[in-house]
């Protein structure tokens, strides 16, 4: 109950709240002994820094909850891979992409097993970001396209379209105004449905394109 009541708290917009209710989720499995529960819930304390703009922080809450997913002995890689994949997240907001790209790579190694189109989806998402960041555009584009691929089998529609946005962002840089309109036209139209703020921005990216 504690953990939904966090999770309710970030939908609606009120991450001081959320990330108070998620560390006193954290604090209580801890006392349990409850690792995973307590990894979870520091996820929670992450995103919800994260939220409010304090990237150090969120950092440092990614780091530990990776520690301690890793020092527990019955996690199975995906779940230590869990932990890895924010402190990569955290990386990426704090602009360390040489950073992020290496832990990328041992997140690869950690879940290497995986077979499902949304862990496939997301953690291509995630490295194609890290590849346009550093300005390898050819790399962004074809990770990315297999992010989209993926996550439209099993991933949310925002998984979907902020996929899409970031492709869109690759496209235009490797020079493919074509492509990268009709990548940002799509995600516009779902995050507009949905009255997403990533609304304005791609409808922005899209104005400022040559031709309009």
């Amino acid at each position: 109950m504690a953990f939904l009541e966090a999770v309710v708290s970030g939908r609606l917009g009120r991450y001081e709240e959320s990330r108070t209710r998620f560390e006193a989720c954290a604090r209580a499995h801890a006392e349990l002994g409850d690792v995973p529960a307590q990894v979870r819930c520091l996820g929670g304390v992450v995103w919800s820094l994260v939220m409010l703009g304090r990237q150090g922080e969120s950092l440092e809450v990614a780091e530990t909850a990776y520690e301690l997913q890793r020092g527990d002995a019955g996690a199975t890689g995906e779940r230590v891979g869990e932990a890895l994949y924010r402190v990569v997240q955290a990386l990426l907001f704090l602009g360390r992409h040489e950073e992020a790209l290496a832990r990328c790579a041992e997140l690869d190694s950690l879940t290497s097993e995986t077979t499902s189109p949304y862990e496939l989806g997301r953690r291509a998402a995630t490295k194609g970001v890290v590849f346009l960041r550093i300005g390898e555009f050819d790399r962004a584009v074809a990770t990315l396209t297999d992010s989209v691929g993926w996550l439209e089998q099993a991933g949310t529609w925002s998984d979907v379209a902020s996929a899409q946005k970031w492709l869109g962002e690759a496209l235009e840089r490797a020079g493919d105004v074509a492509g990268a309109r009709r990548r940002w036209t799509e995600a516009l139209a779902t995050f507009e449905h949905h009255q997403h703020p990533f609304a304005d921005q791609v409808r922005a990216q899209l104005a400022a394109l040559p031709g309009n």
